[in-house]
């Protein structure tokens, strides 16, 4: 096999018709583990929206997050686990929203793996253990800024 045979097998991807790569290069290499849980819609909107004034991407936010939170442990210090809620409703035959979204965390293999085995010693469910970190992310560490009407 080739070289180019063995470059094709690697990193597979979309070319156009002239048999270039589409698409935007590559700029993480090492793979990534995905944890899911679910978050109410707002608050997605909202780590969207601080992601540019604290980290590169949302996925560096999510690793920085995610290391504070094992690391300053605030479940110790009486942080309650919040368990995430389900993004869709049954009600008779009709499927209805309940605000809530499905979010894929992606983390390295070392923090998925520690989030994995912190979230079983808690007791807890991966899915809780995420949804309490991005709810004590929002909340504590960087709440929204509310504005004060003064009359």
């Amino acid at each position: 096999m080739n070289t180019a045979e063995a470059s094709a097998k690697v990193e597979p991807g979309l070319k156009s018709k002239s048999g270039a790569k589409i698409g935007r290069p590559k700029t993480r290499h090492e793979k990534l583990k995905p944890i899911s849980t679910r978050c109410p819609a707002a608050v997605y909107t909202y780590l969207k929206g601080i992601t540019p004034f604290l980290n590169t991407s949302l996925t560096a936010m999510f690793a920085d997050m995610f290391d504070r939170f094992m690391n300053e442990r605030p479940w110790e210090s009486g942080l309650h686990w919040r368990k995430p809620k389900t993004a869709v409703s049954l009600v008779g035959k009709k499927v209805g929203s309940t605000g809530w979204i499905q979010l894929n965390i992606s983390l390295t293999p070392e923090q998925a793996d520690r989030v994995e085995k912190t979230a079983t010693i808690c007791g807890v469910s991966k899915a809780c253990f995420c949804y309490t970190a991005i709810f004590w992310w929002v909340t504590y560490v960087y709440p929204p800024a509310t504005k004060k009407i003064s009359k």
